[in-house]
């Protein structure tokens, strides 16, 4: 994102769209998706449509942000979605993937 500072060599694109048979998921993803989770993933796609991007490996054409939403996204047969796409060394791309999955866990649901 633009006026954002960030690590040398990794570049943040504005949101675009991409092919989703374009894009596989992370084999390495720290995610485990149960059935519970992709059925919940699935009905929020359909009943709200994509209201958040992917974060997309742009080298590699993999997905490092939102892997239960692409599965379900071809599931059901979508033909684009949108992602911010990253740029950078591996090891960089990787230490993405892994906080984008970890960071919203470590928030506490207010049953209020």
């Amino acid at each position: 994102m633009k006026g954002l500072p960030s690590l040398p060599g990794f570049k943040v694109h504005d949101p675009q769209q991409f092919n989703v048979a374009d894009f596989t998921e992370d084999e390495d993803n720290v995610n485990a998706h149960s059935e519970v989770d992709l059925t919940a993933t699935g009905n929020s796609l359909e009943q709200f449509g994509q209201v958040e991007t992917l974060v997309v490996d742009l080298k590699n054409k993999k997905v490092i942000g939102g892997n239960g939403r692409l599965r379900k996204m071809k599931e059901k047969g979508w033909g684009k979605f949108w992602a911010h796409a990253v740029e950078g060394a591996d090891d960089q791309i990787r230490t993405l993937a892994i906080t984008l999955n970890k960071t919203g866990r470590l928030s506490d649901f207010d049953y209020s």
